[in-house]
């Protein structure tokens, strides 16, 4: 069992509704955070509008091209990145972002559709906590995953190199 997972959900959770309205952001953990509710979680993308963001975020055990949500058993369950990608396709939203602090999660591969005759495009930014080789680490001291302790950091302000209050993922 991991330590941080559930802190790390809660921790993104609540710096994503800080300002925000939490009606569309859902929190899945323990015995809810199952495949099922997962995909049926991801069901809300499709209400997105061409000018929304939609966002995935994992943290949990994650092998190569699939998280292991908590059913998972023994490849029973698994929470394909197929089935992700499959979720991020039928949104019409212009930004789609995948996080995710698990091992091999590098191991998804999005691609970006291209531009349209208007000039529009689709970006699908892609944050992993490891490549499809490398495990993932957690702070036993502070209950933490390194990634999402980090990446919180960073969209808090302390990547916002030009002070801007805006931290941009190019």
């Amino acid at each position: 069992n991991l330590n941080a997972s559930v802190d790390d959900a809660v921790r993104m959770y609540q710096f994503l509704v800080r300002g925000n309205s939490a009606e569309n952001i859902i929190l899945l953990t323990d015995a809810k955070a199952t495949k099922q509710n997962i995909l049926s979680a991801m069901q809300i993308f499709k209400k997105a509008g061409s000018e929304d963001v939609v966002i995935f975020y994992f943290s949990g055990h994650g092998g190569p091209y699939l998280f292991c949500p908590q059913n998972f058993s023994g490849g029973n369950y698994a929470l394909w990145h197929t089935e992700v990608k499959n979720a991020f396709k039928q949104s019409r939203a212009k930004v789609k972002l995948c996080i995710a602090d698990a091992c091999y999660s590098g191991s998804i591969k999005l691609s970006q559709r291209p531009p349209s005759t208007s000039g529009n495009s689709e970006s699908i930014i892609v944050f992993m906590s490891s490549t499809q080789t490398q495990t993932s680490q957690e702070s036993y001291q502070y209950l933490t995953g390194y990634f999402t302790s980090y990446l919180i950091k960073g969209l808090g302000g302390l990547a916002d190199q030009d002070k801007d209050r805006k931290v941009s993922a190019i």
